[in-house]
C-alpha cells in the first residue's frame, strides 16, 4: 500500500512537469519608460498602450475623464486621483476624509482617470497627490446628469525624500514624527509626517536646504537639524534621535 501511494505521486509530479517547464512564458510587450524608475509617480515616454474606450455615461450619471500629464505631455503612472464631493481642507490635502471621496485610484501607464458617478447637480473636485506629487485640488463641473466631462492636468513630478528615524540604541522608531519645513519659522502644520512601524517615512520635496525636526511619537527625544544638505538623491536618510530631547536652535537672520 505503502508502494502504491509512492508510485501515485511520482507519476503526479511527472505530470506536472510539461507545466512548469514545458511552456514557455508569453512574450511581453515592452513596457514603457520611465523617468524614475519605482521612485513616486512616473512619466511614461515609450510604448504606452492606450486607455480602452469609454461607455457613454447613464442618464443617471455623470463622467469625469481626467488626463494627468507631467509639463512634457508625457502621460504619468503612479498618481493618487479622486473624485472628491467636498474641498478639503488643508489639513485634510495628504489624506482627504474618506466620506467626502467619492472614487479614488492611481493612474495606470496611460495617465487617464475616469470615473462614472450618480448625478446629484452638486460642486465636484479632482484630488491629486502622491509619491513626488504635491497634494492639489482641482474645481470640476458640478455632477450634471448624463454628461462626460474632461480635464487634462499638468503635474511637476518632485524628488522624494526617504527618511527613516532610530533612537540613540538604534532601534527603529515606530510611528515617529517628523516635520521638514523650508526654515525654522514656516509652520510644521503641513510639513509634518507620522512614520510607519518601521520608523520609515517619505516627504516630497526640491533639493535644497531644510529644516528638519524628528521625535517619538509622544514627542519625547527631539533633534533638530536646522540646516539640512538635501541634493534630491532617493538614498535613505537616517535619523538617530538623541535619548534626551535637544534644545531648539537660536533664531538665525532667515
Amino acid at each position: 500500500m505503502k508502494h502504491s501511494r509512492l508510485l501515485v505521486g511520482a507519476l503526479g509530479a511527472l505530470l506536472l512537469l510539461p507545466a512548469c517547464f514545458g511552456q514557455k512564458a508569453p512574450k511581453e510587450r515592452p513596457i514603457a519608460e520611465t523617468t524614475k524608475a519605482g521612485e513616486g509617480a512616473q512619466a511614461a515616454t515609450g510604448n504606452v498602450k492606450a486607455p480602452p474606450p469609454l461607455p457613454d455615461p447613464k442618464p443617471d450619471e455623470t463622467q469625469y475623464v481626467n488626463w494627468i500629464r507631467d509639463n512634457s505631455g508625457n502621460p504619468l503612472m503612479g498618481v493618487r486621483c479622486a473624485i472628491m464631493n467636498q474641498k478639503p481642507e488643508a489639513l485634510y490635502m495628504r489624506e482627504p476624509v474618506r466620506a467626502h471621496v467619492d472614487y479614488e485610484y492611481k493612474t495606470p501607464a496611460h495617465g487617464r482617470f475616469a470615473a462614472a458617478i450618480k448625478s446629484d447637480g452638486k460642486p465636484r473636485y479632482l484630488w491629486v497627490a502622491g509619491r513626488g506629487i504635491e497634494p492639489a485640488i482641482y474645481e470640476l463641473p458640478a455632477a450634471a446628469a448624463g454628461q462626460r466631462f474632461e480635464k487634462s492636468v499638468a503635474l511637476t513630478v518632485k524628488p522624494v525624500m526617504n527618511l527613516k528615524v532610530v533612537d540613540h540604541q538604534g532601534y527603529n522608531c515606530r510611528n515617529a514624527i517628523v516635520t521638514v519645513k523650508a526654515n525654522r519659522r514656516a509652520p510644521n502644520s503641513g510639513n509634518t509626517e507620522r512614520a510607519n512601524s518601521l520608523g520609515k517615512v517619505t516627504v516630497t520635496r526640491n533639493a535644497g536646504t531644510w529644516f528638519i525636526i524628528a521625535n517619538k511619537e509622544n514627542g519625547t527625544c527631539r533633534k533638530y537639524m536646522p540646516n539640512f544638505q538635501w541634493d534630491g538623491s532617493p538614498d535613505e536618510i537616517v535619523i538617530t534621535l538623541p535619548e534626551k530631547s535637544e534644545k531648539a536652535p537660536a533664531p538665525t537672520g532667515e
